[in-house]
């Protein structure tokens, strides 16, 4: 989770030989602030029927924000 999205993408997509456009897309990423994560997964429930995600371990305590905003939505 970040602040500072366009940044923060483009740094990891340069690292994966992707451009940032493409990695906001992925559905296997997720990269923004709360709101914009919470955003991101609630069009890709609306969008492909996903209603959930999987990730480590070691993301589950930064993830608890946008979980308790989704939680019961």
């Amino acid at each position: 989770m970040t602040d500072d999205t366009a940044a923060t993408l483009s740094a990891m997509a340069a690292g994966m030989g992707m451009s940032p456009a493409d990695l906001a897309t992925h559905p296997h990423a997720l990269v923004g602030s709360v709101n914009q994560i919470c955003d991101t997964l609630i069009e890709r429930r609306e969008t492909y029927g996903i209603s959930y995600v999987t990730m480590s371990q070691r993301s589950l305590h930064a993830f608890a924000p946008v979980v308790a905003r989704l939680s019961g939505s």
